[in-house]
């Protein structure tokens, strides 16, 4: 299974929860077993992530300029 996430503010350990975490729900939900379960996560940078038309790195950059309206 392939796993997208932006390359900022992941840790090595929570990727290696996410690909255990990935792993199990695969063996214990759909009867897989682990010998044949790979897991790849692609880290892409926000430049090249698109939302609403911009790209992540954009929208994050926005988002801090202006307070939030809640």
């Amino acid at each position: 299974m392939k796993v997208e996430i932006t390359k900022d503010g992941t840790t090595v350990g929570q990727k290696r929860a996410a690909i255990k975490g990935m792993t199990d729900v695969r063996m214990n939900e759909l009867g897989r077993d682990q010998e044949y379960i790979f897991c790849a996560i692609d880290e892409i940078d926000t430049e090249n992530w698109g939302r609403k038309g911009q790209s992540l790195a954009d929208l994050r950059k926005y988002s801090q300029q202006w307070p939030s309206s809640d």
